[in-house]
């Protein structure tokens, strides 16, 4: 999908990585764009206005402006902040997993407004649930599933 000069999407940080002095690299996985990585300039500095917003698996809106090579992130705000994970580490493990996972199985740029739908929904289920580990193995399967790797269950294949 071409993307217009600046453009506003929903997006959940995927993860992060240092940039220079003050920036950070983040991987936003969004439901029209797919997963991408877009520069924060500033956010590591402790009066950033966008570093709280742009945490990792932080269900954010965010305003990008089409840059060169990376975009960069111009405005964010938070929809979700999933408090619940960052208050259990067994949770927060959790979820950090199904990120890695999303990450790993979403090539860039390739858009799934259902794999974006879904990860938003592990989070959701994850900061509630008891079994969290029932909800990984569905996040798994259905990801495969997505991804074009459904295991068949049903029969044998032989």
């Amino acid at each position: 999908m071409a993307t217009p000069r600046i453009y506003k999407t929903e997006a959940v940080v995927l993860r992060q990585r240092k940039l220079g002095e003050a920036g950070k690299i983040i991987t936003l996985y969004t439901p029209n764009y797919g997963k991408l990585d877009a520069v924060a300039k500033g956010v590591r500095r402790p009066k950033s206005r966008l570093g709280g917003h742009l945490e990792v698996l932080t269900h954010t809106a965010v305003m990008l402006a089409q840059g060169r090579n990376l975009d960069t992130v111009t405005q964010a705000q938070t929809v979700e902040s999933f408090a619940p994970l960052r208050a259990d580490l067994h949770r927060l493990s959790r979820a950090l997993y199904a990120a890695e996972l999303v990450d790993r199985f979403s090539p860039e740029g390739a858009e799934s407004y259902h794999v974006f739908q879904l990860l938003l929904a592990t989070l959701r289920r994850l900061s509630t649930a008891r079994k969290v580990d029932t909800v990984l193995r569905y996040l798994e399967m259905r990801l495969l599933s997505l991804s074009g790797f459904q295991p068949q269950l049903g029969r044998c294949v032989n």
